[in-house]
């Protein structure tokens, strides 16, 4: 398993932000503790990419944003990225690649400029690929590749920054239930480790299984922020998701059911 640097608290104060007169994301104060695991959840549009390009300066934005009281939008590019790796869910990704050679971009800001890899970093990359079933990729051409398999090169390069803290935009996206579970098991076993966690998913019962806690968004604000047995009610889902389910705890975790038919009418006894 790669090691990690010491995890700082990521704080968030008044962060927001607009494109033209459109408010994408309202003012908000988040504080996510070294180590945790937060899932961002909310509808469409609701500003759940919005919010983690903000933090990784991929959007412009106002407010702060610190990491133990130190300005991430102060830091050079390369210190932020020994801090923070971000997996946006549409990367652009160059062609032409070997997946051995871009999960290596990930050793990027451990290097000075154009220096080959050392031995260390292709020791990482190879950890990296063997964490995430990838080994027998290494040689292939990320456009050969299926969306799944993709998907998972995609969070082997930021895994391979060795960044304390990961961002990760609807990390289970295109991969199959082995997949889904391998990958979110790898960055829980992280998260166990001292690495913190902050991924937006749309799956809600997967959210609840994994997230210490939930910050749901809607219209660009929190609406509901706690444990996954606080955020996910039927209430809170019904009033934000406009969809009728059914909620089930089954052995500590929160299973979110969509409830289809409507529930029958109670017997009149007349």
């Amino acid at each position: 398993m790669t090691t990690v640097a010491a995890v700082p608290e990521l704080s968030l104060r008044d962060l927001s932000v607009k494109a033209g007169k459109t408010t994408l994301l309202h003012p908000t104060d988040l504080t996510v503790a070294p180590g945790e695991w937060l899932s961002i959840i909310g509808p469409n549009g609701a500003g759940k990419s919005t919010l983690l390009r903000a933090i990784v300066g991929a959007t412009k934005s106002s407010g702060t944003i610190t990491l133990d009281g130190a300005s991430l939008g102060e830091m050079k590019r390369t210190e932020r990225a020994r801090h923070v790796a971000w997996v946006p869910q549409n990367p652009t990704i160059p062609t032409g690649f070997l997946v051995l050679d871009y999960v290596l971009l990930g050793r990027t800001p451990h290097r000075h400029l154009l220096a080959a890899e050392r031995p260390h970093d292709l020791s990482v990359v190879h950890r990296v690929l063997q964490e995430l079933d990838l080994t027998g990729f290494a040689r292939r051409d990320i456009a050969s590749l299926s969306g799944g398999e993709r998907q998972r090169v995609i969070i082997a390069r930021a895994l391979a920054q060795e960044a304390p803290i990961l961002l990760l935009d609807e990390p289970t996206t295109a991969l199959d239930l082995g997949h889904q579970q391998e990958v979110l098991l790898l960055l829980d076993q992280l998260r166990t480790q001292g690495r913190t966690i902050v991924s937006t998913m749309h799956d809600l019962t997967l959210a609840g299984q994994f997230a210490d806690r939930l910050v749901m968004l809607s219209h660009g604000q929190i609406a509901a922020m706690g444990s996954p047995s606080q955020v996910l009610t039927e209430q809170n889902v019904s009033d934000h998701y406009n969809a009728h389910v059914q909620i089930t705890h089954v052995n500590g975790a929160v299973l979110v059911m969509s409830r289809i038919r409507p529930e029958p009418a109670p017997k009149s006894n007349s």
